[in-house]
């Protein structure tokens, strides 16, 4: 049973095993009920009155849901409905914000009661299973029980079918961890990614494998019910899946700018294709089932129809002169990968993108993930864990943002030096800098070559610097009052005053292609320098301190005329040839 409103008309749409779509006009001028699946069905509430629900099992006969503060006896066919955590509202009627209680729903009695406060679970045979002491899990049958292993934290969530089942602890992260033993025993998770890795986005299989996602534009499936190991399923246009017997079902992306609320595809093989069942007018569709990575959206613009209406937004030089540029910025932006005779390699649609050379490719960091983009134009999605911390090796890349991209792992993170010290920037000789842990009173950086030896510069006193910044051969590390700088790639450094002697702190700054070095935003004024950093001015009137740039380049001009400059004074017009030229220039 799928809802959504239309023309100020809420809508009950249910899907069928063979694909076929009946519908049901509920009501007009209302907003469609908050809806909560349950193992029977559907339970509903308007305007979030959870006091009056009703059971929409069957939606030409809605039946009110009775609600008793006592406790209940669990029996098969129950579905436990948390303690009032996002995505379980109705058992928010029960107990207070500091003591929640737990509460299920009953399809015989159309009811919701009461359950202890360390019930996690029923399963299709009416066991419980509940948080146990020293961190175990208990599953009681009403005469008999057990309790597993103890875990390294308290559990939060869990999820069972059958025998298998699958629990996030009370930590951090939310370690997940699985069993196929009955919860006698648990297997800490270790991949997909720790983001996909999310209880509101995890489903359990009728044959008691784990289905998580979409994260990334991705699914991952355990590879069986142990559920140890995954493989990685494209998700398409997909977004959010839902889960209602032996299918899934998933909706395209409903982002307001997208409009595509009523989009339903259904799968009958656990994720591996797809058929539109509702297209974007809400009518039933009858198509033949596809990969994810094959469905496409209805009236989706092209990549070229795109690009000649939107002007570059940022570029990269790679291997081979291959250049990839990406067109726009936000939801409607999209990239193109040119070879080093300009012909067009691949392009593609995305939201959002900012560009780095990588290895054999390129990484596009997008508002919905990390991609690389091979020199085949080959788009896979990029882990991206901003918590995680590796030692710098060779063949690491470091990216816009103070990642370092590691193309044998498809893997972004922080990236670390040796004795210590995190990667903040790199200069224009290939090399990777990281601001040590300060010795008593000295300010100390590192550089490296990936996978060479690290070096240590003791750059003199301790100013309270915080990071290294920069762009090519121009680095900063800004401290309270004072900074040190350097113009030749950290050959030699000096320190200056900086552009807020008064003390408000270390700054952020920006360098400008032609070496200008800008600090500020809307909260503070801004500061310009034209001299490396010794000196820090008001702008000028009428200067620009926010120009348009693309990648390392100023840029000026119209889509489809856009104009680009190393000095602001010398402009010619965009081109991937132009680009090879500017930006192999500068890099020599």
């Amino acid at each position: 049973m799928l809802t959504y409103e239309g023309g100020h008309h809420c809508y009950f749409r249910q899907v069928h095993s063979d694909g076929t779509v009946t519908g049901w006009l509920r009501k007009a001028h209302a907003g469609c009920p908050a809806v909560v699946r349950v193992d029977s069905g559907l339970l509903g509430s308007d305007a979030g009155d959870f006091t009056d629900a009703v059971d929409l099992s069957d939606p030409l006969h809605e039946t009110r849901v009775a609600v008793t503060h006592e406790e209940g006896e669990p029996q098969a066919g129950d579905t436990y409905l948390g303690r009032g955590e996002f995505g379980k509202v109705l058992c928010s009627i029960f107990g207070t914000d500091d003591v929640p209680h737990g509460c299920a729903y009953s399809p015989r009695s159309h009811g919701l009661y009461l359950l202890p406060r360390s019930v996690l679970a029923i399963d299709s045979r009416g066991r419980i299973w509940s948080a146990g002491a020293h961190n175990t899990v208990t599953v009681s049958d009403g005469t008999k029980s057990s309790a597993s292993q103890p875990l390294p934290a308290a559990v939060d969530q869990l999820m069972v079918r059958g025998d298998s089942a699958a629990l996030w602890t009370r930590t951090p992260t939310g370690d997940m961890f699985v069993s196929d033993d009955t919860g006698t025993s648990w297997t800490r998770v270790t991949e997909p990614p720790q983001a996909a890795q999310d209880p509101e986005l995890a489903y359990l299989l009728p044959d008691g494998r784990v289905l998580l996602g979409p994260y990334n534009g991705q699914l991952w499936r355990g590879t069986d019910a142990t559920n140890t190991t995954y493989d990685a399923l494209d998700a398409g246009p997909i977004t959010t899946v839902l889960s209602s017997g032996h299918r899934l079902y998933g909706l395209a992306d409903q982002a307001p700018e997208h409009a595509l609320h009523h989009l339903v595809w259904m799968s009958a093989d656990d994720g591996t294709t797809w058929r539109q069942v509702i297209d974007a007018a809400g009518d039933a569709r009858t198509a033949p089932a596809a990969p994810a990575a094959d469905l496409r959206l209805p009236a989706q613009p092209s990549a070229a129809d795109r690009i000649s209406q939107l002007g570059p937004h940022d570029v990269a030089l790679g291997r081979h002169g291959l250049v990839l540029v990406t067109y726009g910025r936000g939801p409607k932006s999209a990239w193109r990968l040119y070879d080093r005779m300009d012909r067009i390699v691949a392009e593609g649609l995305t939201r959002g993108a900012d560009v780095d050379a990588a290895g054999d490719g390129f990484v596009l960091s997008t508002d919905a993930g990390v991609q690389f983009v091979d020199a085949a134009g080959r788009s896979v999605p990029v882990d991206f864990d901003f918590s995680a911390r590796r030692p710098v090796t060779s063949g690491d890349t470091f990216v816009q943002g103070g990642w370092v991209f590691r193309r044998s792992d498809l893997a972004e993170f922080t990236g670390t030096a040796s004795p210590d010290g995190l990667v903040y920037a790199n200069d224009g000789r290939g090399r990777m800098w990281a601001l040590g842990n300060e010795a008593p009173g000295r300010t100390v950086v590192r550089s490296a070559v990936p996978g060479g030896p690290w070096t240590s510069h003791d750059l003199g006193p301790g100013i309270g610097a915080r990071d290294v910044q920069g762009t090519g051969s121009t680095l900063l590390v800004p401290g309270r009052r004072t900074m040190y700088v350097s113009l030749d790639a950290g050959a030699t450094w000096t320190l200056e005053l900086g552009p807020y002697p008064q003390g408000e702190g270390p700054a952020s700054f920006r360098v400008w292609p032609d070496g200008t070095i800008i600090t500020g935003d809307y909260r503070a004024p801004y500061r310009i320098s034209h001299d490396g950093a010794r000196t820090f001015t008001d702008p000028a009137a009428g200067e620009d301190v926010t120009p348009r740039l693309v990648g390392d380049l100023f840029a000026r001009g119209a889509p489809g005329a856009t104009e680009v400059s190393q000095d602001r004074e010398h402009w010619r017009r965009f081109t991937p040839d132009l680009v090879r030229q500017l930006l192999r220039n500068d890099s020599s």
